[in-house]
């Protein structure tokens, strides 16, 4: 499950981190290893480490155990109702693989439903982060080729270039040009959501500024090496403390040749929380950034207008889910920070509650604990089967206050 704040990492250290699973099968013994935190006293050594929930401990909701809905292949697509990527196990459900059947773009249920935020063969590169983007892609893909192919296009064309290369909005053009052609596979869609993580990601910018300073030729060998380790450090999570910050400092405003400030800053979900702070960087009193973890509302609603869509916010302190769906026209979707399992409390975790544009109702939720569904589909219009408000029912149990003892709002988008 991707972290929108780091409230997993601070769990513990060394935590092994069950192997994907893909289709629903069980999880091998392998199992992934995890960087070790690293207190210090920024509370940022955990702030950049991959350390996730072990859910091998959970159990099967009893709301799943009766027999109604038992299998991600329940039903037909004119069935409502319906649960598509059931994970029956204590690992993280991984994607299918392949090319994507032309005709399954007609019916996208048969995409969504099998493409999660973790790619076929295990996690990599930022897949443990990035739920807010996966949500925002599979809302693309239900809205049809088209407007996923818009959306792509768009957020390659509006995303600056320090957070994607040249190269990368190439890339993600191209597999826009793939899926408005009905050629892409779902290795593509997997690329896809780590790009968009990149694009929207606005706080990952100490490094980039260690390596501007590398680059701009005022740096002595011996303060490249400094420069370096600090940079190294911080990609790894290590031990980061007020005295480094005012060592790399005055190296990087000496490479950079403009002042810049490295301190600690509180996340902005979880303020006063010194276990959740990151590493900040200010060039020339401009603030950016390093944050290893997920999405913040803030920037799960930027990466939406990059791409096009056209958001509006929905407080959730007054409004249910059940409410929130009612709420939306054909075409929409929500996304929603809530828990990522039946055990949590913190929101933590984004999911979906949406409709098609002929107003068939959906959940999706790109990291599915044990019990969960990757995509459950309902009826159309307001009236919607029991088994569909049962799983509504599973996220309005895990819709829980933030760090700041707020309730986390809706973001609605349509593409």
């Amino acid at each position: 499950m991707v972290q929108v704040t780091r409230s997993k990492s601070t769990k513990a250290q060394d935590v092994r981190e069950p192997t994907p699973v893909e289709d629903a099968q069980p999880a091998s013994e392998a199992v992934e290893i995890a960087t070790p935190s690293v207190r210090d006293d920024f509370g940022v050594g955990s702030a950049t480490s991959a350390v996730t929930i072990d859910k091998g401990a959970l159990t099967l909701p009893t709301t799943l155990t009766s027999g109604r809905v038992t299998s991600d292949r329940v039903g037909g697509l004119d069935r409502n109702g319906t649960g598509r990527g059931l994970n029956g196990s204590g690992g993280h459900l991984a994607s299918a693989r392949g090319r994507i059947a032309p005709s399954a773009w007609d019916h996208p249920e048969q995409i969504v439903g099998r493409l999660t935020q973790t790619p076929a063969g295990g996690g990599r590169g930022n897949s443990v982060y990035r739920c807010g983007p996966a949500n925002l892609l599979a809302q693309s893909i239900m809205s049809g080729p088209d407007a996923t192919a818009r959306f792509l296009r768009n957020a390659a064309a509006q995303t600056p270039d320090v957070r994607l290369s040249p190269a990368e909005k190439q890339e993600l053009r191209g597999i826009a040009d793939a899926v408005q052609n009905r050629s892409a596979t779902f290795d593509q869609l997997s690329r896809a959501q780590g790009l968009l993580y990149q694009a929207g990601n606005s706080r990952t910018d100490v490094i980039d500024v260690c390596n501007q300073a590398l680059r701009s030729g005022r740096l002595s060998q011996a303060e490249r090496g400094r420069v370096e380790g600090y940079r190294d450090a911080l990609s790894a999570g290590g031990n980061f403390t007020t005295q480094d910050a005012t060592g790399l400092s005055r190296l990087l405003t000496k490479g950079l040749g403009q002042p810049v400030t490295v301190q600690g800053y509180d996340d902005p979900q979880h303020p006063g929380d010194a276990s959740r702070r990151f590493v900040g960087v200010e060039v020339a009193g401009q603030m950016r950034r390093t944050d290893r973890s997920g999405f913040g509302d803030d920037e799960l609603r930027q990466l939406g207008t990059l791409g096009g869509a056209r958001g509006r916010d929905v407080r959730m302190d007054s409004s249910t889910l059940r409410q929130l769906l009612d709420g939306l026209a054909p075409g929409e979707s929500a996304t929603i920070r809530v828990s990522g399992d039946d055990q949590g409390s913190a929101a933590d975790h984004f999911v979906t509650v949406g409709r098609r544009a002929d107003g068939t109702a959906y959940v999706y939720n790109p990291d599915p604990s044990r019990g969960d569904f990757t995509l459950f589909v309902g009826a159309r219009g307001r009236e919607q089967p029991q088994a569909f408000l049962d799983q509504l029912q599973r996220y309005e149990d895990r819709t829980v206050v933030d760090g700041d003892q707020e309730m986390p709002s809706a973001v609605v988008n349509r593409y």
